[in-house]
């Protein structure tokens, strides 16, 4: 396998490379969530190899979408120079 690609990897290419379903990517990924599938040790062990050969990182922006739920917090400043 190689680790050298240009752009982010996705869960498609973590299951292409593991010869296994998304959804197993998926519940490998979510492991702490209620998931409807269930994957074995050496699955597990599998998928987390090929996540780390391949770099993969999780899109931030498709899990908000997913969820509803940003994990983002804004912060508003007041500029006290221009009261003056």
């Amino acid at each position: 396998m190689s680790t050298i690609r240009k752009g982010r990897v996705t869960i498609s290419e973590v299951a292409e490379h593991a010869g296994i379903s998304r959804a197993a990517v998926y519940a490998v990924l979510n492991e702490h969530k209620r998931v409807n599938i269930r994957v074995s040790e050496p699955i597990r062990r599998k998928v987390l190899r090929v996540i780390e050969e391949l770099g993969y990182i999780p899109n931030d922006s498709a899990r908000t979408l997913v969820s509803g739920r940003s994990h983002s917090i804004g912060l508003i400043l007041q500029n006290d120079s221009e009261l003056a």
